[in-house]
């Protein structure tokens, strides 16, 4: 009985604090007209002050990102950075965040053929 109490409340915090999160949204890119080529969800774990994403494993090697849109749903506003150059997405807390009630993410991704000499180094956030 002592063990459940406790469980309790931590599921109740946690139902209480997905319900007063936020959404946080980070654009990298400037060619959001071009068709979706990749999407995923997933979620931030308890005290998960960091989060790798990697997408370059899911996208043809024929397609090129031209456009990333990554949408954070927490209590607080994370860091969201993207390497173009190794296709990934790094969502960060510092400690004082301390993201203990967890968080969902969504990442849409936009491209084209390669072959139209677009320069990953000018996808810089919006």
């Amino acid at each position: 009985m002592r063990m459940i109490i406790p469980a309790l409340l931590i599921l109740i915090l946690l139902e209480v604090g997905s319900s007063l999160a936020d959404d946080f949204i980070y654009k990298f890119g400037s060619h959001e007209e071009d068709p979706v080529i990749y999407t995923t969800n997933g979620k931030l774990g308890l005290f998960e002050y960091e989060k790798e994403i990697p997408i370059a494993t899911s996208i043809e090697p024929s397609l090129e990102v031209r456009y990333v849109k990554v949408l954070v749903s927490s209590l607080s506003p994370p860091k969201v950075e993207y390497d173009a150059k190794y296709k990934k997405i790094t969502i960060k807390y510092s400690w004082a965040q301390a993201p203990a009630l967890g968080g969902k993410f969504r990442i849409e991704v936009h491209g084209s053929p390669a072959d139209t000499k677009y320069n990953y180094k000018y996808m810089v956030a919006v």
